[in-house]
């Protein structure tokens, strides 16, 4: 709670590679909230004032052990809600897709995606839609995709390997001996 509630005094300040070390990130809530609520473990608090947590009148949500919640209310009254939401929707829609690579935890959030692409694959075959002009939108070595999504490529080229997945000209799908 400390660290949410304080003002640069971030225990990420010593790691160059750390964004958030200046320990003001999470205050840009407040331009689209007076009373942002946050929920996670034994902790169920909204914060006033950027730096005053107070837990009065917070409801508890019931969350896994391992997840946090976040909850921001548009109550600004110089920015109404219909305001707030068009300008994060326009900015989230302008990050890029390399965005994830400063989050942490993304390597689980990757090997999450790799998994869920790969288990789709056979749906997306059984559909019709796994045909030769799709493989085309597959990445290929020349494509120097970041290294971050390295793993996610390796795992659909397996899946290509050790599933009937490559299309042929009969119409039925093989598995790829050298896909």
């Amino acid at each position: 709670m400390e660290r949410i509630v304080g003002i640069g005094d971030g225990a990420k300040r010593d790691d160059p590679t750390n964004i958030g070390k200046f320990g003001i990130g999470f205050k840009a809530v407040f331009s689209y909230t007076n009373t942002p609520e946050i929920h996670s473990g034994e902790f169920h608090f909204r914060i006033h004032d950027l730096v005053v947590p107070d837990e009065t009148g917070v409801d508890k949500c019931h969350m896994g052990a391992r997840e946090t919640r976040f909850i921001f209310p548009f109550d600004r009254p110089k920015k109404l809600p219909a305001q707030a939401s068009e300008e994060i929707e326009r900015g989230l829609r302008a990050l890029g897709d390399n965005t994830l690579l400063f989050l942490s935890h993304n390597n689980q959030l990757r090997d999450a995606l790799a998994q869920l692409v790969t288990e789709s694959l056979e749906d997306v075959r059984d559909r019709g839609l796994l045909t030769v002009a799709s493989l085309e939108v597959l990445p290929i070595d020349d494509d120097n995709l970041p290294e971050f999504y390295e793993p996610i490529r390796e795992k659909i080229i397996e899946a290509f390997r050790s599933r009937n997945l490559v299309p042929t000209r009969s119409g039925e799908h093989r598995k790829g001996a050298s896909a």
